[in-house]
């Protein structure tokens, strides 16, 4: 690693607001982020990504999953986009990838297989972190983030202050 490491820094070092750090993107914090790219296949969103983008910043991230542990690694890249009432969340493309190390979870492959079968990935629209119970709003539900079918994931009153008012 310390080769890449020392040529990916001399590669961009003509960028001065581009920083190469080695080590675990899951664990490590970035701080305050526009955008963020995780290239390798992963079955759930650590916090730190989330938690590092600032206002208007966007997560990229393929969600992978596969029948068996050696098996390659199809899914759907995931946009995240930072807004101030929540996050929005679709999928943008396909893809196959290699397995993203430290953010593969054997439950969640589990779901995302089950999930991904249903073809009905089109209608994530919001991503939510708060704690609550699974509802039919839910696309893909987990401890520490859903993928969710709401628009964003205000509560309905909320929801409901973008509607047409009667004149």
């Amino acid at each position: 690693m310390p080769d890449s490491l020392e040529r990916a820094r001399g590669n961009l070092s003509y960028l001065p607001h581009v920083e190469v750090i080695a080590g675990d993107g899951g664990e490590i914090d970035p701080g305050p982020s526009d955008a963020t790219l995780i290239n390798a296949g992963a079955t759930h969103l650590h916090p730190v990504w989330l938690d590092a983008l600032r206002l208007g910043g966007r997560l990229l991230v393929p969600l992978t999953a596969a029948e068996e542990a050696n098996d390659p690694q199809w899914g759907r890249v995931l946009k995240v986009a930072r807004q101030p009432r929540g996050f929005f969340a679709h999928f943008i493309s396909e893809v196959g990838i290699f397995p993203c190390s430290g953010a593969r979870d054997p439950e969640l492959n589990d779901k995302l297989n089950e999930v991904f079968k249903r073809g009905d990935w089109k209608s994530v629209q919001s991503l939510r972190r708060e704690p609550h119970q699974p509802t039919d709003t839910c696309w893909l539900h987990s401890k520490s983030f859903c993928l969710s079918k709401l628009r964003n994931n205000r509560c309905a009153e909320c929801r409901n202050e973008n509607r047409p008012r009667p004149r």
